[in-house]
């Protein structure tokens, strides 16, 4: 187990902002403890901070205090993945698991299966039906919006299709051969649509 010093606790009441995250060199008296993984639901999310507070069931339906939440890029490619009230997520608790730690990522569970399951397709998936689509064995890329307008990169080709009662307007359009197609189905994502 890795040990990490942790600034003193500021203030220990529930519902405030108690600590800063654990440092590695810390000026106030160290204290050592252990990390700990940990499985929880979020309860509440900061998209302004990018932060959340986690309930956790094994620890008799406790919530934490604000933990941040880890992404892939934050000082020149950034990214941005807010979380949903009671989604499944891993956390790197410290201490007694409620006061300092970092939320890793959400994980899949019984209720929330991968849409796809395949190791060769990448999808991202939105709650209005938006969702972009990478298969790296086809080199097919979609992206799809919630009207059902696509933008399907394959072979070479690029297809744009409006949604029904959509238009489609290409800007500037001087020297662009137009030819009318039916647009493509992807094979693999089942219930995709």
């Amino acid at each position: 187990m890795s040990v990490f010093s942790l600034p003193a606790p500021q203030n220990t009441k529930p519902g405030k902002e108690v600590m800063p995250m654990p440092s590695m060199r810390g000026s106030r008296e160290n204290v050592e403890t252990s990390a700990t993984l940990r499985h929880g639901y979020i309860s509440a999310y900061d998209q302004k901070k990018h932060r959340a507070r986690v309930y956790f069931p094994e620890k008799d339906g406790l919530v934490s205090y604000w933990f941040p939440v880890l992404v892939p890029n934050s000082l020149k490619n950034k990214d941005e993945v807010p979380l949903d009230k009671g989604e499944h997520v891993v956390c790197l608790c410290f201490g007694n698991g409620l006061e300092a730690g970092v939320i890793l990522g959400s994980i899949w569970d019984e209720k929330n299966q991968p849409p796809i399951g395949n190791k060769d397709i990448r999808v991202t998936t939105f709650e209005d039906g938006t969702r972009i689509f990478v298969d790296r064995k086809k080199h097919i890329v979609e992206v799809k919006d919630s009207h059902d307008s696509r933008i399907r990169m394959e072979d070479k080709n690029i297809y744009i299709q409006a949604a029904p009662e959509g238009k489609v307007f290409i800007y500037p359009a001087p020297e662009v051969p137009l030819e009318p197609f039916v647009f493509p189905e992807p094979e693999s994502p089942p219930g995709s649509g």
